[in-house]
C-alpha cells in the first residue's frame, strides 16, 4: 500500500537537509566486541576512544521476565526431547543429548527471533525511504507491516535519514537510530521545546518483540540526546518514538508510542550508563 502523497513544507525540506549535512559530516568508524560480548563504536578522530553501544549499556538493567523465559524454554525443550524415549531405558548418552539440547535451545530462538527482526527493520526502512518498487515482505510480516505503512502515512514524518549512527563524546556512548525524521509541529500534541521554523523533530525505532519495554525509552532517549549534541544543540529533538510489530506478524500486533519526556528517560539512561561503566572496578581495599 503506497501512502498518499501530502504537500512537503519548505521548512521540513531545510529541516531535513541541515539533519543530512550532519550525517555525511561523521567521522568513520568501526564496531568492536569486548570479551564480555558487548559492543563498543570507534570512531576514526584524536584522541578518540571506545564507546559502548547504547544496547550494551542497557544490559545493566536486570531482565527478569527474559530469565524467567530462557529457563521455561529450556525446561520444556528438555522435556520434549525426554518424552521421544518414555518407556525406554535413560541413557547417560540420551539425557546428555537434551540437557545439551535445552541449553542451546534458547539461544537458538533468541537467534530466529533476530533474523525476523532484521526482516522487519528492512521493511520498514524500504516503507519510510519512499522505495519502489518495495521487495517481498515474508507473509508473517504482511499484516505488521501495511499497518506501519498506514501509521507512517498518517504520521506527517518525513524521513531525514535512516540507520544513522549517533554518538555523544561528552557522556561517552553510541548507538545505531534506526530513523531521524521531522513533521509539522502541529501534529506535536506535547513538545517541550520550540519547534525549528515549525516543525518538530524526532527519533524513531522499530522493534520486534511481545511488548514495548521501559528500556526501550530509555534507548530512544539516549539516541535524541547524541544526535542534539551532534547538531552542536542547535536543532532539538522534540520526540522519541518506538514502533513494535509482535513476533507473529500479524497487523493487530502493531504499536507506536512516544516516550512521555525524553530528558528523564534520559536521566535514566545515564544512571544505567554509570553502572555499566562502573564494572569491574574495584570496590574493596586489600
Amino acid at each position: 500500500m503506497k501512502a498518499p502523497a501530502v504537500a512537503v513544507p519548505a521548512a521540513a525540506t531545510n529541516l531535513v537537509k541541515r539533519i543530512q549535512v550532519v550525517a555525511a559530516s561523521q567521522p568513520t568508524f568501526k564496531r568492536l566486541r569486548d570479551e564480555d560480548g558487548h559492543r563498543y563504536y570507534q570512531f576514526d578522530t584524536p584522541g578518540s576512544r571506545p564507546l559502548p553501544s547504547v544496547t550494551s549499556v542497557l544490559t545493566v538493567i536486570a531482565k527478569p521476565a527474559l530469565m524467567a523465559w530462557s529457563r521455561n524454554t529450556a525446561l520444556e525443550s528438555m522435556r520434549l526431547r525426554l518424552s521421544e524415549h518414555e518407556g525406554q531405558v535413560l541413557t547417560r548418552e540420551v539425557l546428555g543429548r537434551a540437557v545439551e539440547q535445552a541449553r542451546l535451545h534458547p539461544t537458538n530462538v533468541q537467534n530466529r527471533a533476530a533474523q525476523h527482526g532484521a526482516r522487519g527493520h528492512e521493511a520498514f526502512e524500504h516503507v519510510v525511504r519512499g522505495t519502489q518498487p518495495r521487495p517481498d515482505v515474508p507473509p508473517e510480516l504482511t499484516g505488521a507491516v501495511h499497518s506501519f505503512e498506514r501509521w507512517w502515512g498518517g504520521s506527517g514524518f518525513q524521513l531525514a535519514s535512516a540507520e544513522l549512527v549517533v554518538r555523544s563524546e561528552r557522556y561517552g556512548y553510541a548507538g545505531q537510530c534506526d530513523a531521524v525524521a521531522v513533521r509539522p509541529a502541529a501534529s506535536v500534541t506535547a513538545a517541550h521545546l520550540p519547534p525549528s521554523e515549525g516543525m518538530a523533530l524526532a527519533v524513531l525505532d522499530w522493534k520486534t518483540s511481545n511488548a514495548i519495554y521501559t528500556e526501550y525509552a530509555l534507548q530512544v532517549s539516549a539516541y535524541a540526546k547524541a544526535l542534539e549534541e551532534m547538531c552542536e544543540h542547535a536543532l532539538p529533538v522534540h520526540e522519541a518514538w518506538v514502533v513494535r510489530i509482535g513476533k507473529q506478524g500479524n497487523g493487530a500486533d502493531f504499536e507506536a508510542r512516544r516516550v512521555t519526556d525524553i530528558e528523564q528517560a534520559f536521566l535514566t539512561f545515564r544512571a544505567a550508563l554509570y553502572l555499566f561503566n562502573q564494572r569491574g572496578n574495584e570496590l574493596f581495599t586489600e
